[in-house]
């Protein structure tokens, strides 16, 4: 008799374990085609005069000028995603939350990130204006 339950409680479990794959298995597939369905090509139009010195922040990229052209780069951090933060030297680039460090040209300096700054596509147009597709 004891075998009998401790057949139907293995089963049980066993079947709980294989519902929740399933599970799994249709909510990937199901998020994944919501968002090829949702997703829409986001971009910002910047007038190149509202960039200032070299550098400007937007909400989610930094633009910077350097001597070969333009620098744009996602706020994003590559380690986790927290909004990376210019430091106040203008030197370099930090994630406040694990204290990723990048140069102004995106590159990795060190922290637990592993990988340079997520470089953004961007236009110029003739009529002064950038924009910047994120």
């Amino acid at each position: 008799m004891k075998s009998l339950f401790e057949r139907r409680t293995f089963l049980k479990k066993i079947s709980r374990v294989f519902a929740a794959g399933i599970l799994l298995i249709v909510f990937y597939f199901f998020h994944d085609l919501l968002n090829r369905f949702l997703k829409t090509d986001r971009k910002v139009n910047i007038p190149l005069q509202k960039i200032t010195g070299n550098s400007y922040t937007g909400e989610h990229f930094f633009v910077f000028r350097q001597d070969d052209g333009w620098r744009v780069f996602s706020r994003k951090c590559p380690h986790l995603g927290c909004s990376l933060q210019k430091n106040p030297a203008d030197t370099q680039i930090v994630c406040p939350c694990h204290g990723s460090t990048f140069s102004l040209d995106g590159k990795y300096l060190h922290g637990p990130a592993k990988k340079d700054m997520t470089p953004l596509s961007y236009t110029v147009e003739q009529d002064k204006k950038m924009i910047i597709y994120f």
